[in-house]
């Protein structure tokens, strides 16, 4: 992963995904993390693209949030990325290349973590989340 290749916001998402994992006790970050993060760096984007594809994203939020203290807890200061949060991200990669985009954004985020097989992606799935409406806009 090439720093230099993501935005400022997805950045600060990714450090906000370890910093939530950290203060919840949580061995790892995974993609809970960061579609969490994500809301908490940018407030209003979730919000209005939910909105705009008529998705409930209050009551995403409230399932994230009880997944997340479901999560197993340690006392270890060693935080590392999951294998599926890895690969999130360099499917986000993979879609700002298919989008001929020159950086990463949340957007390209969210597209990946919408396709991931891990908790998340079947949450946006069965939460109606409209993939392809959300790639027109």
């Amino acid at each position: 992963m090439d720093p230099n290749k993501l935005t400022i916001k997805t950045q600060e998402t990714l450090q906000q995904a370890q910093v939530l994992a950290q203060s919840m006790e949580h061995p790892e970050v995974d993609d809970l993390h960061i579609f969490k993060a994500m809301g908490q760096v940018d407030e209003h984007l979730l919000p209005y693209l939910f909105k705009h594809l008529q998705a409930d994203y209050p009551t995403l939020q409230q399932i994230v949030d009880r997944e997340l203290e479901r999560k197993a807890r340690v006392s270890s200061s060693q935080i590392s990325l999951s294998p599926k949060a890895a690969r999130t991200i360099n499917d986000a990669m993979v879609q700002a290349q298919k989008m001929k985009d020159e950086f990463v954004t949340l957007e390209h985020l969210l597209l990946a973590l919408s396709a991931s097989s891990d908790f998340i992606g079947k949450l946006l799935k069965d939460q109606a989340f409209p993939l392809k409406r959300f790639k027109k806009l």
